[in-house]
C-alpha cells in the first residue's frame, strides 16, 4: 500500500512539475510583453525596453522552472532551469522578430509626400518629425469668414489670438 501511494505521489509531483514547467515558459513570455509595455511609460529607448523585457522573461522563466524541476526530481537543477529560461527568451525573440518587427516598414521605403512651401518641420529627438504650417502672410489675402476660438485653458497667449484677428479680415474672436 505504501508503494502505490508513493508511486501516486511521484506521478502527481511529475504532473505538477510538467505543468509548472510549461507555465514557466508561458508566464515568462507574458511577463516580457507586460514589462515592455509598462516600461514604455518611463522609457523611450527601444533597445533598453527590449533588454528589460527579455531580462524579466528570463527571470520569471528561470525561477518557475527551477521550482518545477525541484518538484519533479527532488533536486535543484540550475542548469535545467537555465535552459528553460533561455528557451523562453529565445521564444520571445523569435516571435517578436517574425511577427512584430516583420510588419514594420523600413524608413527607406516610406514615400515622402509633397508638401506645400509653407510647411516646415520640427525634428524631434526620437527621430519623428512634426509638420506645421507657416501661413500668416497668406492670411491677409483671405476674405472668407473665420471663427477664432480662445479657450480659458489655452496655452497660447491672448496676443496670439488678437494677431490672428487682425490678420483675418472677416473674422470673429470668441472666448470659451
Amino acid at each position: 500500500m505504501n508503494d502505490s501511494s508513493s508511486g501516486f505521489k511521484k506521478a502527481v509531483r511529475l504532473l505538477f512539475g510538467c505543468i509548472l514547467l510549461f507555465l514557466a515558459v508561458s508566464f515568462g513570455m507574458i511577463g516580457a510583453v507586460v514589462s515592455f509595455f509598462l516600461c514604455t511609460l518611463f522609457l523611450s529607448h527601444i533597445t533598453l525596453l527590449s533588454v528589460i523585457a527579455l531580462l524579466v522573461c528570463f527571470l520569471i522563466s528561470f525561477s518557475l522552472s527551477r521550482i518545477a524541476w525541484q518538484k519533479m526530481l527532488r533536486v535543484r537543477h540550475a542548469f535545467l532551469a537555465l535552459g528553460a529560461g533561455l528557451a523562453a527568451v529565445i521564444g520571445v525573440m523569435l516571435i517578436s522578430s517574425l511577427r512584430i518587427f516583420k510588419s514594420l516598414v523600413r524608413s527607406s521605403e516610406i514615400i515622402q509626400p509633397e508638401a506645400p512651401e509653407t510647411v516646415e518641420y520640427w525634428d524631434l529627438e526620437s527621430g519623428s518629425r512634426i509638420a506645421y504650417l507657416r501661413f500668416k502672410d497668406k492670411l491677409r489675402s483671405l476674405t472668407l469668414p473665420a471663427l477664432i476660438l480662445k479657450a480659458e485653458c489655452d496655452y497660447l497667449k491672448w496676443e496670439v489670438a488678437y494677431q490672428y484677428k487682425s490678420l483675418l479680415k472677416n473674422s470673429t474672436l470668441l472666448f470659451l
